[in-house]
């Protein structure tokens, strides 16, 4: 007797977060979650995180973005510091959790300025429709920040049912990207302890003397590790290694 099987549905989410698991580079990572967050009509993402407590006029070398959006929006985001006092960045910075875009008027306005630009770039690209994800603050001290766009012809409120509908799934799925991102990412920057601890000194302004002193060893020997760090952070200068492993969690952790 013939017996004819079917192949079980695979579910798309749970899917997603086992193949998440899998990857071993960002890059591939943010393409898969890219793809995923299309298929429930978010098609323009970004994803922003740093180690440093607060945000500021430095930001863009100090935060890490990933942007699906076209160059020129990014570009302009960045350069605009709309990152920094629109009312969705004084949210993100106060608050964890989800915030759907429905619920703007309930903010505390930003900056005047920095809102009209907002408005004007988001209205130039058509974006009418999204969701802002604030993570919590990771044990390395990590602050990111996810902002959703939905396609132009998907309206707010459909948005809203949708997220209303399967709000545990979608979330769920950010928040594995996330953790999954920040492993991946900062695992080819490891530093000895040795490393950050000459490091944190050089921050502080000693000088390699000063530290050689400190930690009872040879001035050629905290130079060794110095340059040992600037190779294992891919770094030309001191100042450079420093600003990268602030960037990467590796100098306080």
């Amino acid at each position: 007797m013939h017996v004819t099987t079917t192949a079980p549905v695979r579910n798309t989410a749970l899917a997603f977060i086992s193949d998440a698991c899998k990857l071993a580079q960002d890059d591939a990572l943010w393409s898969l979650f890219c793809d995923r967050m299309h298929s429930y009509g978010l098609d323009r993402l970004l994803y922003g995180f740093t180690a440093l407590p607060e945000p500021g006029p430095n930001a863009p070398s100090n935060w890490i973005l990933r942007s699906s959006h076209g160059e020129t929006y990014t570009r302009r985001f960045v350069a605009e510091d709309l990152y920094l006092d629109t009312r969705y960045a004084i949210w993100a910075r106060d608050h964890t959790g989800t915030l759907l875009w429905s619920r703007h008027h309930m903010l505390a306005p930003g900056d005047p300025v920095s809102e009209t630009r907002l408005r004007e770039l988001n209205r130039m690209h058509q974006l009418r429709a999204g969701a802002m994800v604030s993570f919590p603050v990771l044990p390395n001290h990590t602050h990111a920040t996810l902002v959703l766009a939905a396609r132009p012809d998907l309206p707010q409120s459909r948005l809203d049912r949708l997220w209303l509908r399967q709000r545990d799934e979608i979330e769920a799925q950010i928040h594995v990207f996330h953790q999954r991102f920040q492993l991946i990412y900062t695992d080819g920057f490891r530093l000895t302890a040795r490393q950050k601890e000459v490091l944190r000194r050089v921050a502080a302004g000693f000088t390699v003397q000063q530290i050689a002193q400190e930690l009872d060893l040879s001035p050629a020997t905290i130079d060794k590790h110095l340059r040992l760090a600037r190779e294992a952070l891919d770094a030309t200068t001191t100042a450079q290694a420093i600003a990268r492993a602030l960037r990467f969690s590796q100098l306080y952790t």
